[in-house]
């Protein structure tokens, strides 16, 4: 395989944020503010735990790319709205921080190729996605068998 280019790996990133942009816009507050009976973090929190993941490795990272985007206040964690915009914030941020590595190959902070750094992300974030959509299915609030298998359909135009 040949080497990949950082434009490579950024569309492979916007992939991804399009399936977190997507699963979003398909959850209800009720949703959002749901929660597995004995615990306090909701999906929302789920949803913050996201971004601010992205915002630790900015301040590691690039920290002139943090000034602009803030932190999720955790009263806000129901409104989709609210969380979408701090996720576009601080996704745009990864997504300048592996611009401004293109150069150099590398991430401040990262033992790896700037390349892999996507990886690392997207994985962690996949996860708790998928934690989401478990956390919801045991509390009888899941999301539709459609926007599950959309977010699977990789050539679902509706996400772009």
């Amino acid at each position: 395989m040949e080497n990949m280019e950082i434009s490579d790996v950024l569309s492979v990133w916007e992939h991804h944020r399009s399936v977190n942009e997507y699963l979003l816009a398909n959850l209800s507050e009720d949703q959002l503010s749901a929660a597995v009976p004995g615990e306090d973090r909701t999906i929302g929190y789920a949803w913050s735990y996201i971004h601010h993941v992205r915002l630790m490795w900015l301040k590691v990272s690039a920290v002139n790319l943090i000034a602009p985007i803030g932190k999720m206040e955790t009263g806000r964690l129901w409104d989709r709205a609210y969380i979408g915009r701090h996720l576009k914030e601080s996704g745009d941020g990864i997504a300048s921080l592996l611009e401004g590595a293109e150069e150099s190959g590398r991430i401040t902070g990262f033992s790896y190729p700037a390349t892999m750094f996507p990886s690392y992300l997207i994985a962690q974030e996949a996860h708790i996605r998928g934690k989401m959509v478990a956390q919801l299915t045991a509390i009888d609030k899941p999301i539709s068998a459609d926007v599950e298998h959309q977010m699977w359909d990789w050539k679902n135009k509706a996400r772009r």
